[in-house]
């Protein structure tokens, strides 16, 4: 049996649908049980609990094999995975695969790569079989762009020109599928990366392509990034976060270009171009003109 944490999310719901497409049996451990059935997934089992519960921990974990985990980012994740990583030992569990972020390290400026580290180190250290995922900035996040693309033609950016290897987050369920099926790759860290390391300016070429006009590419300043993420809701310390990461990603730290998901499912990993197409109604509209 395969537990799955995080099965709601971006890369959990799509990891839930690979797993359950390949006829394999598992276990989503989720706070919200109807969220959850929603996926109305064949072979799934759920179970309600959150990762600081160590009760419902002990009795998802029953009877389970491996373990997917990925929590939400919050300032408290490094003992919500610390619970998990320790019930999945009790349990005997033979593979955690730990969901991490692209540039952990004990240094970094940004808190979540620290948080992330500190589990990663954690981990390995635990007695229990594991793998380790950094991939990096997902192409799923442009979404949060899909408003002001329709309504201004616009995409907006701190990382100026700056080129990043973004990654389509149905590549990294797909990596995860083949890893908690497979075999060998215990032991492993990968850093996942998309095909090919891109600025926002090709992402607004493509962009234009699919949804039939125009679609510019304005650089922001730092400071206005911030604002407008504490302006729609990100709380601070994650906004404070995110920019810093920014920062990094503008000085074009973000551009290594890895073989992992080839390496990892045999199959190549999606470009933009196939992002885009993919998502063309999520960021097509009738453009406003003032």
């Amino acid at each position: 049996m395969i537990l799955l944490t995080g099965s709601t999310g971006t890369i959990g719901s799509e990891l839930a649908r690979l797993l359950a497409a390949r006829g394999v049996k598992f276990r989503a451990y989720v706070r919200n049980v109807k969220k959850a059935a929603t996926l109305k997934l064949v072979n799934m089992d759920i179970v309600k609990g959150d990762l600081s519960d160590k009760a419902a921990l002990k009795k998802g974990m029953r009877g389970v094999t491996r373990v997917f985990l990925l929590s939400s980012a919050d300032p408290n994740q490094v003992e919500y995975q610390h619970n998990v990583i320790e019930a999945a030992r009790i349990e005997g569990v033979t593979l955690i695969l730990k969901q991490s972020a692209f540039g952990v390290s004990q240094d970094s400026p940004v808190s979540l790569a620290r948080w992330h580290w500190e589990t990663e180190q954690e981990l390995v250290t635990s007695g229990v079989p594991y793998c380790i995922f950094r991939p990096m900035m997902f192409m799923q996040n442009l979404l949060t762009s899909a408003d002001s693309i329709k309504r201004d033609g616009v995409i907006r950016s701190p990382m100026g020109d700056a080129k990043a290897s973004f990654i389509d987050a149905r590549d990294i369920a797909r990596c995860a599928a083949s890893v908690l099926t497979g075999t060998g790759h215990q032991g492993r860290t990968f850093d996942l990366t998309g095909p090919s390391a891109i600025s926002y300016f090709d992402i607004a070429q493509e962009l234009s392509k699919v949804v039939g006009h125009e679609i510019k590419y304005e650089s922001v300043s730092l400071e206005d990034a911030k604002k407008g993420m504490l302006t729609s809701g990100v709380p601070e310390w994650m906004a404070n976060d995110l920019t810093k990461l920014y920062e990094v990603f503008a000085a074009g730290r973000a551009s290594v270009v890895t073989s992992s998901i080839r390496d990892i499912t045999g199959g190549a990993a999606r470009g933009i171009d196939e992002f885009c197409e993919d998502y063309a109604e999520a960021f097509a509209g009738e453009l406003v003109h003032h």
